[in-house]
């Protein structure tokens, strides 16, 4: 028996197959946080397309409470990030950004700041922004979103240079960072770190 028609919008996290005929979607919503839709895949026949990871959509579901998977029934594409496939290690990034939000996102609660978040995270990327600092800075900004102590227990506790290292990276907007590249990535090594023992978030 068909739920409620809802509709509801946001970017598709992940993508996968469910079947042969179906494709899970796990679709960020600002109003309902992390949902997990099914998707039947179109036919030859059907002028439609469907849905990839990353964009941003518009859909009409049945909402069944109590139901692992909402069913799509229509879908709209409002925006492809089409130009994140001009850069393999910003496509890696957001990914990689991506899976850490589905892993950890709770079901039917208002996830307003972690969706603009993303939006201005995918943004950068496009824009051909450092991938790794954009990430650094996003991951950073999740965990203070969440409500852990990452500026006061780890950021501040930084001795000299470091401390300054990282929160040029913080503080400073992007176009101007000039850290070398393998700087960053051992920056964020640290930061995942920091966040894999010192909080919840599945990263």
């Amino acid at each position: 028996m068909a739920g409620a028609a809802v509709q509801v919008s946001g970017i598709i996290l992940k993508r996968e197959p469910s079947g042969e005929k179906f494709e899970r979607l796990y679709l960020l919503s600002e109003e309902r946080g992390l949902l997990p839709l099914l998707m039947r895949r179109p036919g030859a026949k059907r002028n439609s397309t469907l849905p990839d990871i990353f964009d941003r959509v518009e859909f009409l579901v049945d909402d069944k409470p109590g139901s692992d998977f909402s069913f799509v029934r229509e879908a709209r594409i409002l925006r492809k990030r089409t130009a994140l496939g001009a850069s393999y290690a910003a496509l890696v990034r957001a990914s990689e950004f991506a899976l850490i939000l589905h892993r950890n996102l709770p079901r039917d609660i208002r996830a307003k700041g972690v969706y603009e978040l993303f939006e201005t995270a995918l943004e950068a990327w496009e824009r051909g922004l450092q991938p790794d600092i954009v990430f650094f800075k996003s991951l950073f900004l999740l965990a203070r979103g969440e409500g852990y102590p990452i500026q006061q227990e780890w950021l501040n506790q930084l001795p000299d240079p470091s401390r300054r290292e990282a929160k040029s990276l913080v503080n400073l907007p992007v176009r101007d960072q000039t850290m070398h590249p393998k700087q960053v990535k051992a920056w964020v090594g640290k930061l995942k770190h920091y966040i894999a023992h010192h909080t919840d978030i599945l990263a």
